[in-house]
């Protein structure tokens, strides 16, 4: 019995361990498989490209120092996707992902935006990537593919620094001026063709904006530490990205913007000037857009009312879209307020280029009060615009028109001034605070809370000249 039993106990301990061993591995099998799955959804780069019968590897050799992306191949996938192959010679020392491709689905550049990139997989200095939002057009029997160029993040220290002080490059692009064409034949067989294109280069961008005031208004109310005083301006922002060009440009026609954009509200609470209660700055979902702009269109912005010597009265300017750097400078000085130092910045920002591109309007809202014992309320609500880059360009040189994809750096503007903003940078102190509203009041500049701090620092120096008056005339008859 004892013996039947150990027997049936080695028997049922030998299929514990045989299942045991089943299980893991099935539980192997299943793991690599899915990793196998993974991996192999999408095909690997290289076995693509040596689909090509005139693909050689060796001659796309590595760099270390060449930081530049470049478009070898493009392919459609049997799903609609679109996939891009790239050559990228420093991949193998420091990694690159590429951004996006400014490019069109048509033969002409007229339909060119930006669409993303999904690297997928990559082997020594070959990427592929997924291109984003687009599916192959498979009713059409004929296909285009014209990109004018592909981006990649900016790298600090080894890209060219940004031209000017306020502005950062947010993508490098790169030319690819390509167009492809893809052919489904009668036969079902898919057929690719190449044509070399034309690109235009821009040169140095910058993006900027004018301020405009459309409109100022406010209210006292109240008496001494119970005064409000409350001001809202009303503003029209003109972003303008100002550039040259490889080309030498007689005239230019017509172009298309990139840019994104989101809602912003700067804000400043404070109690008198040395105590800050809350600031800072919040943004809004950003979005992405593109713009058409032709030399024929204009801006219409109202300025701020003016008295005359008898009546109020509106003056409506119109800033075109497209000026050569002189006439877009003449424009600001005869159609805006700037002062001097307003100009010169102005000048500054786009000496040296050739030309701008006025491509969006915003509207700004700036309120400030004053409010009751010494509380400071400050708010700007606005649109923030940036990552700019010139997608096409339309223009004439030597009697000839050519409208041609564009290369241009992602820029963005990092300033929002805000003209009426209190400026915390330097804080008065206590003391320093009570000589500023001593000085207010005498020169006549004094707001009601400033009014009210000035009296009161005189109403209680006096009472402690009178009680020290009192204490001296006490210690004397004490003496005496």
């Amino acid at each position: 019995m004892k013996r039947v039993f150990k027997n049936t106990f080695k028997i049922a301990f030998i299929i514990a361990v045989v299942f045991l061993v089943f299980l893991s591995v099935i539980s192997g099998v299943g793991g690599n498989a899915y990793a196998a799955f993974a991996e192999s959804s999408y095909s690997n780069v290289l076995d693509d490209l040596r689909k090509d019968s005139e693909f050689r590897v060796d001659d796309f050799p590595a760099y270390d120092d060449d930081y530049r992306i470049y478009v070898i191949n493009i392919a459609e996938g049997e799903k609609g996707n679109l996939y891009v192959y790239t050559y990228q010679p420093c991949q193998l020392s420091r990694p690159l992902s590429a951004t996006h491709l400014n490019m069109s689905l048509t033969d002409s550049v007229n339909d060119t935006e930006i669409y993303g990139l999904t690297k997928l997989n990559e082997t020594g200095v070959f990427v592929k990537y997924r291109v984003q939002g687009v599916t192959v057009a498979s009713n059409k029997s004929l296909r285009y593919y014209n990109i004018s160029s592909i981006y990649r993040e900016y790298i600090n220290g080894i890209d060219d620094i940004p031209s000017s002080n306020d502005n950062i490059i947010n993508e490098k692009a790169f030319p690819v001026a390509k167009l492809y064409y893809v052919m489904t034949q009668q036969d079902g067989s898919v057929v690719y063709s190449l044509d070399a294109t034309y690109v235009v280069q821009i040169i140095n961008p910058v993006s900027s904006y004018l301020t405009i005031e459309n409109s100022d208004s406010g209210y006292n109310s109240g008496l001494g530490p119970f005064a409000n005083n409350y001001r809202k301006w009303q503003y029209t922002d003109l972003h303008y990205v100002a550039f040259s060009t490889d080309w030498d440009i007689d005239r230019l026609i017509s172009a298309t913007v990139y840019y994104s954009y989101c809602s912003g509200q700067l804000y400043d609470y404070d109690w008198t000037p040395w105590v800050d209660v809350k600031d800072g700055v919040e943004y809004g979902d950003a979005y992405e857009t593109t713009v058409d702009l032709n030399y024929t269109e204009s801006f219409d912005i109202t300025h701020k009312d003016t008295w005359s010597i008898f009546t109020l009265s509106k003056h409506t300017y119109s800033w075109d879209k497209i000026y050569s750097v002189d006439d877009f400078y003449s424009t600001v000085c005869a159609n805006s307020d700037y002062d001097k130092n307003g100009l010169k910045t102005v000048y500054e920002t786009v000496s040296g280029r050739e030309w701008v591109l006025m491509f969006a309007e915003t509207e700004r809202k700036e309120e400030k009060e004053d409010g009751a014992f010494g509380f400071i309320y400050y708010d700007t609500y606005f649109t923030k615009v940036d990552k700019v880059s010139v997608l096409r360009l339309e223009f004439e040189t030597d009697g000839v028109v050519y409208n041609l994809g564009a290369v241009s750096d992602t820029v963005s503007n990092i300033t929002y001034p805000s003209p009426n903003a209190p400026d915390n940078g330097d804080r008065l102190g206590f003391w320093e605070y009570i000589w500023y509203c001593i000085k207010a009041l005498l020169n006549g500049t004094a707001s009601n809370w400033e009014i009210f701090v000035a009296v009161a620092t005189f109403v209680i120096c006096g009472v402690l000249a009178a009680l020290l008056a009192s204490a001296v005339s006490a210690i004397v008859s004490v003496f005496k």
